[in-house]
């Protein structure tokens, strides 16, 4: 039977979420309580126990000024011993059910797998956001001036340079303020890192998370600075001898898809340009 799920339904969440994603308890137990509410989560429930489930967060698309709302389709999982059995196929269904019952617009998915890509297609959804991912050595970074400077970002300035750095993205996810915050601070629980880089001609915003000598910039959003000066200020915190560098596709040779998106049929979305998706706990 698939259902909302209750407190009563937290403890089994965590553990099938520990057996499919490899996870702590504890950044489980994180995640349920502080960003998500039981009324996210769908469960897939037979005999009192729970095989299968997904969470779909709100979140917004943004273009030309308005805003309109979507669900983020995140940690679907089946129990082991209840996969091949249509589970999450049929819980993708009930949430687009729900979401189109209540008025959101799309739901958005990342698949964490390239045959994921096919498997999501065949429910219904299609390859809509690409990024760009760009190698830099530290070595050939550009040396930065005192006109620039680097400091922790809140998620009130990251929200502010994300909506600066992609209003030409057409459309481009964002989480509600409350829901950023959250977000976050569950990266902080990986070693992700947010930083704001200042210049005389604009700032960027930039979420890190450092593997060894190498860092991976997971997005990089920039509001009149150039790429790789604000990748040599990261430099000046985060000292790795390479970086990997996130950004919106535009018109860069290197992209690659990475987000999917069902459209519910409430025509509220505009034609697609370029558009942006990130900041996704993928």
């Amino acid at each position: 039977m698939i259902q909302f799920a209750a407190d009563k339904d937290i403890e089994q969440i965590k553990r099938l979420w520990v057996q499919a994603f490899g996870d702590s308890v504890e950044s489980a137990a994180y995640f349920l309580t502080h960003c998500s509410r039981p009324d996210d989560i769908l469960i897939d429930q037979e005999g009192g126990n729970v095989c299968a489930m997904l969470t779909m967060l709100p979140l917004m698309l943004c273009f030309d000024g308005e805003t309109v709302p979507a669900r983020y389709i995140y940690a679907v999982a089946t129990d082991m011993a209840h996969r091949g059995q249509g589970r999450s196929t049929r819980l993708l269904s009930h949430a687009h059910s729900y979401m189109k019952q209540n008025g959101v617009a799309a739901s958005l998915l990342v698949p964490a797998s390239e045959s994921l890509f096919a498997f999501y297609a065949q429910r219904g959804y299609q390859r809509a956001f690409s990024l760009s991912e760009t190698a830099y050595e530290a070595a050939s970074l550009p040396v930065i001036g005192p006109d620039v400077s680097i400091d922790f970002c809140t998620p009130e300035e990251y929200a502010r340079i994300r909506q600066k750095a992609f209003a030409y993205n057409r459309p481009f996810a964002a989480w509600e303020d409350d829901m950023l915050s959250r977000v976050m601070a569950y990266a902080h629980l990986f070693g992700g890192t947010f930083y704001r880089i200042c210049t005389k001609d604009g700032e960027a915003a930039a979420f890190c998370v450092k593997e060894g000598d190498v860092a991976a910039v997971k997005e990089l959003a920039c509001a009149g600075v150039e790429e790789d000066k604000a990748v040599a200020a990261l430099h000046t915190r985060l000292g790795a001898a390479r970086y990997r560098v996130r950004t919106e596709a535009g018109n860069k040779k290197y992209r690659f898809d990475f987000a999917m998106l069902y459209d519910l049929g409430t025509n509220q979305l505009p034609e697609f340009t370029n558009a942006y998706f990130n900041l996704a706990m993928d």
